[in-house]
């Protein structure tokens, strides 16, 4: 299978979170807001089915202002994932983990002094990422 990394990894922080992905053999694309019309015919057509069948809708309905940083799947699970360094999360990202948090599986990666510290959703942990 051909390896799928749509990078596009404009920040530092999204940087150290892509190193983590490939270190642990994740698929991903990076979400980039002008890039979203595109994001989907990026993504393993198996992981949009099961997010599809998460939101009971398709997939383009969450991607919109607010979406993580990343989508990234290995052996049939999905992640989304946003990469920030120490500072919060703006409205338009609490936005939508308060919307679709619930449904995917989602967390964000606060980056301090080059170290990758994980805020849970729906109990992923860096443990997770490790072993997926």
């Amino acid at each position: 299978m051909v390896r799928k990394k749509y990078k596009n990894v404009a920040t530092p922080s999204e940087e150290i979170v892509a190193k983590k992905l490939d270190q642990n053999g994740f698929d991903y694309v990076n979400l980039e807001f002008n890039e979203l019309h595109r994001a989907e015919e990026k993504i393993d057509d198996v992981i949009k089915q099961e997010i599809n069948k998460s939101l009971f809708c398709n997939i383009n309905k969450c991607l919109c202002a607010g979406v993580p940083d990343f989508i990234a799947w290995k052996d049939g699970e999905h992640y989304f994932i946003e990469a920030k360094k120490s500072n919060g999360l703006n409205i338009n990202q609490l936005k939508w983990l308060e919307k679709y948090s619930s449904y995917l599986n989602c967390y964000v990666a606060y980056i301090t002094g080059g170290e990758l510290l994980l805020s849970e959703f729906n109990g992923l942990t860096l443990k997770d990422l490790d072993e997926a």
